[in-house]
């Protein structure tokens, strides 16, 4: 663990905490690999949307990030 922050929270008997660590390492099975890579869509993730709504990863794409430089370029135009 790297660090611990209590976050705003607008409930009154609650509280928000984020907790920010690194991993070190991971165990997973080899039937979700694919060329050697975890193969998200295999693993099927479960993510959390807000209020009691949750999903699950079953198409995965790739979308290239732009470089800091591409980035600035079109902040500033």
């Amino acid at each position: 663990v790297h660090q611990i922050l209590d976050m705003p929270c607008t409930a009154p008997d609650s509280r928000n905490t984020l907790i920010i660590g690194q991993i070190v390492g991971i165990h997973i099975d080899d039937s979700v690999l694919t060329d050697g890579l975890i193969d998200m869509a295999k693993v099927r993730p479960i993510a959390r949307l807000g209020y009691m709504d949750y999903t699950v990863v079953e198409k995965v794409f790739t979308m290239h990030r732009p470089s800091a430089e591409q980035a600035l370029k079109g902040a500033a135009e």
